[in-house]
């Protein structure tokens, strides 16, 4: 209440600020968030290799080795506005059209609705969860997926579609809140995030080069 200016990371999260704080859109300066130097960089491939493997070598089917499996990735935490459970979904709507896909979550803990989303998806066995990493291995994770999903219905800005732009990575979005803004044109958005949306969109990006 003290401040004569206020700085938001979005021009969505400035006009959430002005109508639901009652703050003054002309004092307000959007400056969108930056991403970290370490994510241009690749890591080694001995180190990529090993973090697909870690991945890959506890789910059904695979050797350990880097393979022809597709790595979704989602990063964040996982309450209800992050919408992981689409993701799930979408993962089986994908194993289903013959796409041997696996989801990788980082930075969340699976609850009740997400296990249950497993069970229906029939997907056991092909998600696995790190709650929480360094950047490092954060990074790492980036560049040993093949595509982000980030079906939210509620974003301030949508950081990890930035990361994962900086490294390279298709980033396939649910355009909420903040996250157009984040990803720009440069992305896939799917509108409500419909799993089978989702996994038509993922499956474009894997199969299309170009795109």
């Amino acid at each position: 209440r003290r401040a004569t200016s206020w700085i938001a990371g979005s021009e969505f999260t400035a006009s959430e600020a002005a109508s639901l704080l009652g703050l003054s859109r002309e004092r307000m300066t959007v400056i969108g968030y930056g991403v970290d130097e370490a994510f241009f960089q690749r890591p080694s491939d001995d180190i990529v290799t090993a973090r697909r493997r870690a991945w890959l070598g506890s789910m059904p089917g695979s050797s350990g080795a880097p393979d022809a499996r597709r790595v979704v990735l989602h990063v964040g935490i996982a309450e209800p506005r992050k919408n992981v459970e689409a993701a799930i979904l979408a993962l089986g709507w994908l194993r289903q059209r013959g796409v041997d896909a696996v989801l990788v979550q980082i930075g969340g803990r699976f609850t009740h609705p997400h296990h249950a989303a497993i069970e229906a998806a029939g997907v056991e066995g092909f998600v696995r969860q790190e709650a929480g990493v360094d950047e490092s291995a954060l990074v790492a994770a980036y560049y040993a997926a093949d595509a982000l999903v980030l079906p939210s219905t509620y974003e301030g800005f949508g950081l990890p579609a930035l990361e994962a732009q900086a490294t390279g990575m298709p980033v396939v979005h649910s355009g909420a809140g903040g996250l157009a803004e984040a990803a720009g044109d440069a992305a896939l958005t799917v509108t409500g995030a419909p799993p089978a949306a989702l996994a038509d969109a993922l499956a474009r990006v894997f199969t299309d080069p170009a795109l």
